[in-house]
């Protein structure tokens, strides 16, 4: 099984080449194209998933649903995965000794090893930060594919890093993170529309994107047509 990225600049997808009874998986919808030797299932036992798993992704601003896509016949077929927002598409190679956190809605596809387990990140963390209440934890051996609103940025972090947290994308476990304010007080911090910061300690890689989705949104969403 072999996990590129295709594309340019903020407009990329994720190519994934199969031999005979390979398997993998995606967040469900975000399949582009396939080989015709390709089975498609929509299923929500994803490893590290089943029912409860599938509640606790939805929670993460993922969905509730995965897609696997298993190679049938003979030679390589291949599958092509996008992202729902334009921007890029990171591989992270999966060794087994680490653990990736994807925030919500980054995750965007894995291998058949890689188990993807939603966990609490917190009441205030998650309300305060506008995000979701729970991260994507992801660990095992393989490719771990993420998706972001623009460009990617990888920061290696020793010592202390701030990020806005609506530009998140993914991190290592061995970060520690708490919730933070931009100005001088909680209330200020909200409505100046700085918003809340992530302060990160450690040592470790940090995935950061170039663009806020959610503010994004929200200057695009009045400007929309009513709906009916």
């Amino acid at each position: 099984m072999k996990a590129s990225v295709i594309g340019t600049d903020s407009f990329q997808s994720l190519h994934v080449e199969l031999s005979p009874g390979e398997r993998f998986y995606s967040e469900a919808g975000k399949m582009v194209r396939c080989s015709t030797g390709v089975d498609i299932d929509v299923t929500i036992q994803k490893k590290g998933g089943g029912i409860f798993g599938a509640l606790k992704r939805m929670l993460s601003s993922d969905s509730f649903f995965s897609s696997s896509y298993t190679a049938r016949g003979n030679g390589p077929q291949e599958v092509v995965i996008a992202p729902t927002m334009m921007g890029n598409v990171r591989v992270i190679e999966m060794r087994g000794d680490e653990t990736w956190v994807t925030s919500g809605g980054s995750y965007l596809a894995s291998g058949p090893e890689i188990t993807s387990e939603a966990k609490w990140q917190g009441l205030g963390a998650g309300f305060l930060s506008g995000e979701s209440l729970m991260y994507v934890h992801n660990s095992g051996v393989g490719f771990l594919a993420v998706e972001a609103f623009g460009t990617i940025h990888e920061v290696d972090v020793n010592g202390e890093f701030v990020v806005d947290t609506g530009h998140l994308v993914a991190f290592e476990s061995s970060l520690q993170f708490s919730i933070g304010k931009v100005g001088g007080s909680w209330v200020k911090s909200f409505f100046s529309g700085e918003g809340f910061v992530m302060n990160f300690k450690g040592s470790g890689k940090l995935l950061i994107q170039s663009h806020n989705g959610s503010s994004f949104g929200g200057i695009l969403g009045p400007l929309l047509p009513k709906r009916r």
